[in-house]
């Protein structure tokens, strides 16, 4: 008797066994990696948090202690830590599953195509090269302006998994005062903005052939950078893609060595046709569509014969504003 009740005084005071909260614990973990390894063996275009991608912030654990009710002292509770646990696993697996989502380029520069026209080679082009498995990818896109280089490049962004790694920056912007150091000093804010989660990608636009050598210098940056400074701590192992626009004059089409051979190594040049006046037919349908416009056969024909006169100087770019003028906005019935 005496024995019995001296077992169950021992029992009492003893505490309750930690294992519960342990278990939750490693269960937590085995999904933080079983997310990760199963993503990466069977990856998916789109991420796995909509919210994040969107970007939108994660629910973090710390609100589901809060909705569990403030002031219980709720984290002691070992079902509510695991649930908390749990929260954060997954949390961290969806950051998993949206920074190594892939990107496929060769189905983006479909899509890219529908919006570009006549430009078949030169996008093809650049799904090769910017497919390639390395860190480090950049193209420049040549040709007279209004052939699609500015349209490729806003469509590729439109595209890109990770818009808050996309940094667009005019080189020649009108007005704007701007010369070679304030350039590049703003070009250092984009490298120290580089970030681990997914791809960087840089557009450089309004450069012309007297630009031409700020290319070697600026892959010389990336290429060289260091990882100290750079956003989420990365080991300078980011993947960063560069896109350079180079606007060029008649003459300088007709002497393509003397800008082409300026351009580094590690950049491939995307040479975009010069558009023809049959060109022009696809470009104002695409405008119209665009724009939500309408015009008579006899506006057609003005419209066509306008953008022809500056069809070497402005290509299709002259198109909008001559349809603004001479067309008539769609109204639905």
């Amino acid at each position: 008797m005496a024995r019995n009740h001296h077992r169950q005084s021992i029992g009492e005071h003893q505490s309750p066994p930690s294992s519960p909260l342990l278990y939750w614990i490693i269960s937590a973990l085995i999904v933080i990696a079983t997310s990760c390894l199963l993503y990466v063996l069977f990856p998916a275009q789109k991420s796995a948090h909509d919210g994040y991608q969107s970007g939108q912030p994660l629910v973090h654990a710390t609100r589901l202690l809060a909705e569990r009710g403030a002031g219980d002292h709720s984290w002691r509770d070992s079902e509510t830590a695991a649930a908390a646990a749990v929260a954060t696993a997954e949390e961290k697996a969806s950051r998993c599953h949206f920074c190594s989502q892939p990107m496929y380029m060769k189905n983006a520069f479909n899509q890219i195509g529908l919006q570009v026209q006549n430009q078949d080679r030169a996008l093809a082009q650049m799904a090769e090269v910017l497919s390639r498995n390395r860190n480090f990818r950049s193209v420049a896109l040549m040709g007279p302006p209004g052939v699609g280089k500015t349209m490729t490049a806003t469509a590729l962004i439109k595209s890109f998994p990770w818009p808050e790694n996309v940094r667009t920056y005019s080189w020649n912007s009108k007005g704007s005062g701007k010369d070679d150091v304030s350039n590049f000093r703003k070009l250092r804010e984009f490298m120290h903005d580089l970030s681990g989660c997914g791809m960087n990608l840089h557009i450089i636009d309004d450069l012309t052939v007297d630009n031409a050598d700020m290319v070697p210098i600026y892959n010389d940056m990336i290429l060289r950078r260091e990882s100290e400074g750079t956003k989420d701590k990365g080991t300078a192992s980011e993947t960063v893609i560069v896109v350079y626009i180079f606007n060029l004059k008649p003459k300088d089409l007709e002497n393509p060595l003397k800008y082409l051979q300026k351009l580094s190594p590690d950049t491939t040049s995307v040479a975009f046709r010069c558009f023809e006046p049959k060109d022009l037919k696809s470009c104002l349908e695409n405008e119209l569509k665009a724009a939500n416009y309408k015009l008579s056969e006899e506006a057609e024909i003005k419209v066509l014969e306008g953008a022809q006169q500056n069809l070497a100087v402005s290509g299709c770019k002259s198109l909008k504003a001559l349809v603004q003028q001479l067309g008539e906005p769609v109204t639905s019935n």
